[in-house]
């Protein structure tokens, strides 16, 4: 999004110190903004499961549906401002910048309520996916206690899948920009009328 990490907004401080040592032009300072963004999403996020004290499904229903309409509005926001061939990262609009930063803490947010592996730091996945296979075919050691139960859906698959997302997304952005975020976009909405259809219970 025109230099700035939506997903992973500590790593705009990175961006930011290279930026400043080269000297700063306009669009740096939203580099910045990020984090503060992020953090004040989350801690609407917060507020909105707490004050509804609904269960813990209810919830993760209510911020999928909220990061699906997000989503759907900054791909809105690119199809209104460019034609789908000719938009250029470097053009990107802030808003919708700051829409995709508020989308992904939403997201983030709700890993305090599901468990299993993470969705949006795939490093830590890789990292405890590496971690039990060593302890299970290496070393051979029983499963410790002390740590998180097995999660429900394979990190494996999940690792895979996020690979074939990333080539997927690089060809549609290639190819048809990023109004491409549309399909992400369409994908959770899925996710939400499948979550829809789940029992509520707790």
């Amino acid at each position: 999004m025109g230099g700035v990490f939506s997903a992973h907004v500590t790593g705009n401080f990175v961006l930011f110190a290279a930026a400043l040592a080269q000297g700063l032009q306009g669009d740096d300072y939203l580099k910045i903004v990020t984090l503060p963004v992020f953090v004040l999403a989350v801690a609407v996020a917060m507020l909105i499961a707490g004050r509804n004290a609904a269960p813990v499904l209810k919830v993760k229903r209510l911020l999928l549906v909220i990061t699906g309409l997000l989503l759907v509005a900054a791909s809105l926001g690119v199809m209104g401002q460019t034609e789908f061939s000719g938009f250029q990262p470097g053009q990107a609009d802030v808003l919708i910048t700051l829409l995709l930063v508020v989308a992904m803490a939403m997201q983030n947010s709700l890993h305090r309520f599901v468990t299993g592996p993470m969705t949006t730091v795939m490093t830590g996945t890789v990292m405890n996916t590496t971690a039990s296979l060593v302890d299970q075919h290496v070393l051979r050691v029983d499963a410790d206690p002390r740590k998180a139960s097995a999660p429900a859906v394979n990190p494996l698959m999940m690792i895979v899948t996020f690979a074939l997302g990333c080539v997927i997304s690089g060809f549609l952005t290639v190819n048809f920009g990023l109004a491409s975020i549309i399909v992400p976009a369409a994908l959770l909405c899925l996710v939400v009328v499948h979550e829809i259809r789940q029992p509520v219970s707790g």
